[in-house]
């Protein structure tokens, strides 16, 4: 078994690459949501800890 899931769909000639990049989009996609949702907190949080000049 492979350690990361997505090399399953590399072959030893041949790489699914259609598989691959859906695979991707459903792992990339919730933590896409997530931050958009959370968004203005996390950028309230970067300019509260900003240096004072």
């Amino acid at each position: 078994m492979p350690l990361f899931p997505l090399e399953s769909f590399k072959g030893a000639h041949h790489t699914d690459w259609n598989l691959t990049m859906a695979a991707t989009v459903l792992v990339m996609a919730p933590v896409i949501l997530v931050f958009f949702f959370v968004q203005k907190a996390f950028v309230e949080g970067v300019t509260l800890t900003g240096v004072k000049g």
